[in-house]
């Protein structure tokens, strides 16, 4: 009887020890498989962003050159993962109090209002997952609520070259903050108002500063 009393209890603290190790177990793997899955560079997310932008010279005469005036900016920018280090970035930005600057011997002064807006998209990569700077090439388009020109009204789209780099700090968050500073190649082309003697430059570099508050409901924890 002495002996057959010992058995139920013996079962019982095997079953209680067994459930414990099971758990810890499961509870492992689990941990496990959340830390080793893989870690991406670039997440689904939207960052509305404000900012600065420069723009170079985009027409030339034998008496001025213009382009327009430094202006504040607004956008937002969309990310989309691709691989693990590699993501399709998209930006849109509108640059509203751009105005015409005008320069020639006699010096220099700023003309009509203009707005100034562009967008492009492209490939960005981080060369460790982890790490919170990021690097972004891509293409797209400028154009402007008018020439940057004297008493040319008629404005068109021109292609651009992009590449930027950028830092996002606390990624681990759903929101962070994110600076941008992005480099542009735009390639001015002349249109049928352009007067004679006035000559599109090839190429003119724009650049944009941006700090904006990313959102992503993908955050990597």
């Amino acid at each position: 009887m002495r002996a057959d009393s010992r058995f139920p209890i013996t079962d019982s603290r095997a079953i209680k020890v067994l459930t414990q190790i099971t758990a810890a177990l499961v509870f492992a793997v689990s941990a496990f498989g959340q830390s080793s899955s893989p870690l991406r560079a670039f997440e689904l997310s939207i960052t509305p962003w404000i900012g600065i932008s420069g723009f170079g010279t985009r027409f030339t005469s034998s008496t001025q050159s213009t382009r327009y005036k430094s202006s504040l900016s607004g956008g937002a920018r969309a990310d989309m993962p691709l691989t693990r280090r590699l993501g399709i970035l998209a930006n849109v930005g509108i640059s509203p109090f751009a105005q015409l600057h005008v320069e020639s011997p006699f010096g220099s002064g700023l003309e009509e209002k203009a707005t100034v807006y562009r967008g492009d998209v492209g490939v960005g990569w981080r060369f460790k997952p982890q790490a919170p700077i990021f690097f972004y090439l891509g293409g797209g388009v400028v154009g402007a609520s008018r020439a940057a020109f004297p008493g040319v009204s008629k404005s068109i789209l021109d292609p651009t070259a992009a590449f930027s780099i950028g830092y996002d700090g606390r990624r681990e968050s759903s929101f962070n903050v994110r600076a941008v500073f992005s480099n542009y190649l735009a390639f001015p082309s002349d249109n049928s108002d352009t007067p004679a003697g006035v000559r599109a430059e090839s190429t003119a570099y724009d650049w944009s500063l941006q700090l904006g508050a990313r959102y992503s409901p993908r955050a990597k924890r």
